[in-house]
């Protein structure tokens, strides 16, 4: 099942890609890159929409985790995709957005950070356990979304990061996480290419899905993967994680592989 959900997913999202370039294009999800050249944004559509069915498909047919991965994906799509829309680029991190909601502003970042605050913690407390269990859950769930968005400035750079740990859930923990896998390897070349980006949709939405799957991979790996989801956050509110990859050599080596035919 699980391989059949990947190649499925990697299949169909692959015949669909021109057609998603073309759709997102017309309806105007363009942003300017690293580079100020106009790409798409939104890529992360069809993993997202088709990903979320497989686990929703699987989830029914009471595979564990199924209909989690599936409520998170889509739920945190939703949120990025007004992000992507609506989004008010003026502010910076998650402290910008408190910031101006402290200020009376309200900010597409804040309205993200907020609901997928809640979002996180609905999906945690569906999961069940213990109170503790609970809130490592939300966290993991909520800082594995931003995460992988904070990582969509650079062509593959959050996909280098989340296909692996998608594909690894598929391995360890089954079909709930085929589809995302398959369609996020899908878009790789495009994203690599730079011909476009997964915008806050298909960040949010395939972190959300990396977050569940980070809950399934033992306590260990739990502790060990929120400690690093909270340092990254608490870097990445000071530092610029760019410069931080560009002044190490092994980094920068991971950074710009594939990477080729950008704009």
């Amino acid at each position: 099942m699980e391989l059949l959900a990947l190649l499925s997913s990697w299949a169909l999202t692959w015949l669909l890609l021109a057609w998603q370039r073309r759709r997102l294009g017309a309806w105007g999800w363009v942003r300017t890159n690293f580079r100020a050249v106009p790409v798409v944004v939104g890529i992360g559509l069809l993993p997202v929409l088709i990903g979320a069915l497989w686990a929703l498909a699987v989830g029914l047919a009471g595979a564990p985790w199924g209909l989690l991965v599936a409520v998170a994906a889509v739920a945190f799509g939703l949120l990025g995709a007004i992000d992507d829309r609506l989004g008010d680029r003026s502010h910076g991190g998650l402290g910008g957005h408190l910031g101006a909601l402290r200020r009376g502003r309200v900010t597409t970042g804040a309205l993200k950070a907020l609901g997928g605050g809640v979002i996180a913690v609905a999906v945690a407390w569906w999961w069940g356990g213990g109170l503790f269990a609970i809130a490592v859950h939300a966290l993991l769930i909520a800082l594995s979304a931003n995460a992988i968005n904070l990582l969509d400035v650079r062509p593959g750079r959050a996909l280098k990061l989340a296909v692996p740990l998608l594909v690894l859930a598929t391995i360890t923990s089954g079909a709930p996480w085929a589809g995302l896998a398959g369609g996020a390897i899908a878009v790789l070349p495009e994203d690599l290419a730079g011909r476009g980006m997964l915008g806050d949709l298909g960040a949010n939405a395939l972190g959300a899905g990396v977050g569940v799957a980070l809950g399934t991979f033992g306590p260990l790996a739990e502790a060990v993967a929120l400690l690093l989801l909270v340092a990254l956050h608490i870097y990445t509110e000071r530092h610029s994680l760019s410069l931080l990859i560009d002044r190490h050599p092994l980094l920068r080596a991971i950074d710009g592989w594939g990477q080729g035919g950008m704009p």
